[in-house]
């Protein structure tokens, strides 16, 4: 304890921590947004895959609200246009088991991406949905979303973020796991 007069004083220590000398280096932080479940898809199999820069594929996905696709070269862009861009295709079969999405997309900005399933002959539905925010990224990553229902699935609702906003988008592939 110090007790000191009032008026202006100037207090330097001579020990204590040392700057240093050099600098610590860091890693980025693991992006969480890819596969917070830690699906292993080792031993899973791919059933069926859309690559967004093939038109084959591309035209197998219908704009229902305010989006369109873009190529710019070699890429592929879902661009909003208004609120809630969604998204839909149907499945020439329906398909069935423990299924994973895997979207290969960057989120230049971040995305709040959400997908939605239906049964053949039923309709989208809040009960069969995953959503997650995924975070800017600088490369194409591989963001996995599991499915877990017991209905099949003949259709898919991609809403790839709310609101306007574009985000490069490579491929959707559905699997299904062998492993729980």
């Amino acid at each position: 304890m110090l007790s000191v007069d009032s008026g202006t004083y100037r207090f330097e220590s001579t020990g204590g921590i040392q700057p240093a000398k050099e600098a610590i280096t860091t890693s980025k932080p693991a992006d969480r947004s890819l596969n917070p479940e830690a699906i292993d898809l080792t031993d899973a199999r791919e059933l069926v895959r859309w690559d967004f820069r093939e038109e084959k594929d591309a035209t197998r996905w219908m704009p229902v609200h305010s989006i369109r696709l873009e190529k710019r070269g070699e890429k592929a862009f879902v661009v909003g246009a208004g609120d809630d861009p969604q998204f839909v295709t149907e499945l020439s079969e329906p398909l069935s088991g423990p299924l994973v999405l895997e979207l290969k997309a960057r989120p230049a900005n971040g995305a709040g991406v959400q997908f939605f399933w239906a049964s053949p002959a039923g309709g989208f539905n809040a009960r069969q949905q995953t959503r997650r925010q995924l975070n800017p990224a600088n490369t194409l990553n591989a963001y996995l979303f599991r499915i877990d229902d017991r209905e099949p699935l003949g259709k898919l609702r991609f809403d790839p973020f709310s609101g306007q906003g574009e985000m490069e988008v490579e491929s959707l592939a559905i699997y299904r796991l062998t492993k729980q």
